[in-house]
């Protein structure tokens, strides 16, 4: 439910602050998904990967090598599948399509079930799925080599989707080990607080677009283009940092408040209790 009303405050937010398009019907387009906004789709593929991998939990339990390995083919092969998403835009958060840039849930599931059939696994590095994810993503570096462009991303073809996966095992393996860093605390602050550090800074980055189109455009070369970005990416922090500290005294206060008036409550219970019983002595 939290990524879903996510993937509204971004995508109005975008609609709002880079499309420039503010209307009742435009926002109900969005909450109806009648209409997908940029630099959110990924959020409404997350929104919908929790209940197909709730739904998916038996299956999950009797995952092997075997079974693995197929859900990994017929995953890449759904990359040939084109569809027409124009007359229902949702279709393309599981399947792909041309309506909007979208990140498909079918295409890329072979990074949630590798991912699953590795948790089951006590040892951290598994040769078999390391050797594939190397030829997985050789092949999308001899590809750029021999063309000198990208595979297509949009929808994604099989050699995108596979030439990943090398990274992301890595990215995996490093995780393993994340709670040897002494940095820890702070990554864990970022980390459990993900989704509210992302929604806020795609809106100050809109706002920013927004600020620099009202302006006339912004030009930055050279060294101020790094000097600009670092700017943004400072406010993003901040702006974040202050969002989720502001949420998480709001959510003290309304917990306090309620246990208050549990025990208030249970307080006058008793003394009502205690008044008919000796009502009932007397």
């Amino acid at each position: 439910m939290r990524t879903i009303i996510a993937f509204y405050v971004s995508g109005i937010a975008f609609t709002i602050l880079v499309a420039e398009r503010w209307s009742a019907t435009s926002i109900i387009e969005i909450l109806t998904l009648q209409n997908i906004p940029g630099y959110s789709e990924f959020l409404l593929s997350f929104a919908f990967i929790f209940p197909l991998l709730f739904v998916m939990k038996p299956f999950a339990e009797k995952l092997n090598g075997v079974i693995c390995a197929i859900v990994v083919v017929l995953s890449l092969l759904s990359c040939n599948l084109q569809f027409d998403t124009h007359f229902l835009p949702v279709l393309g958060v599981f399947f792909g399509g041309n309506a909007f840039f979208c990140f498909p849930i079918i295409s890329y599931f072979s990074y949630f079930v590798v991912g699953a059939y590795l948790s089951k696994k006590k040892t951290s590095l598994n040769r078999i799925v390391l050797v594939f994810a190397a030829v997985g993503s050789m092949m999308l570096l001899a590809y750029v080599w021999r063309t000198g462009g990208m595979p297509t991303r949009f929808p994604p073809s099989a050699l995108w989707v596979m030439g990943g996966y090398l990274f992301v095992y890595a990215y995996w393996l490093m995780c393993r080990n994340v709670k040897r860093w002494k940095l820890i605390k702070m990554i864990e602050a970022v980390g459990s607080k993900s989704l509210q550090y992302l929604v806020v800074s795609n809106v100050v980055i809109f706002s920013v677009f927004q600020v620099c189109s009202q302006a006339g455009g912004f030009d930055v070369s050279g060294a101020m283009t790094f000097v600009f970005w670092l700017a943004v990416f400072t406010v993003c922090i901040v702006c974040s940092f202050a969002f989720v500290r502001s949420w998480e005294r709001l959510r003290m206060t309304m917990r306090r408040g309620i246990g208050r008036k549990e025990r208030k409550g249970s307080h006058e219970q008793s003394v009502a209790e205690e008044a008919q019983s000796s009502g009932m002595e007397g």
